[in-house]
């Protein structure tokens, strides 16, 4: 499905077209991950997790 300059996005069971400059996301900057333990990359991950809440981007529980 070929759409000029268009993308679809899932919005309540139709699909909604938007222009690449209608939505703009930006989030604060992530640092790459050093971790070399798994419990430093949870961490890690959630740090980038909370981000995404904190910009609206993901739903929080």
């Amino acid at each position: 499905m070929a759409h000029e300059g268009k993308k679809l996005i899932p919005g309540l069971g139709t699909l909604v077209k938007i222009q690449p400059d209608e939505v703009s996301f930006q989030i604060e900057h992530q640092a790459d991950s050093t971790a070399t333990t798994l419990p430093e990359l949870v961490a890690d991950f959630n740090k980038l997790l909370a981000k995404l809440q904190a910009a609206g981007i993901m739903k929080k529980q």
